[in-house]
């Protein structure tokens, strides 16, 4: 196997430059960007299963399309 060369100068200076660059490029703190990712935190992974413990209502048409008359009609 081939030994890698080592990185020059020039090397090691950019990457100092862009080391240097990013830490400035930092986002500024906020605090809501904090909470919500604490809140983030306590919700389930988007693939882990809640229990299924009884099955869901059916559609109840007749329901939804007097709702929306007197919503209308308001």
């Amino acid at each position: 196997m081939l030994a890698r060369p080592a990185p020059t100068r020039a090397v090691l200076q950019a990457l100092a430059r862009h080391s240097q660059l990013a830490a400035r490029r930092q986002q500024p703190f906020s605090i809501m960007h904090n909470l919500r990712s604490f809140a983030r935190s306590f919700e389930p992974h988007p693939f882990q299963r809640l229990p299924v413990t009884s099955s869901p209502a059916k559609a109840d048409w007749g329901k939804l399309v007097n709702r929306s008359a007197k919503q209308a009609a308001v």
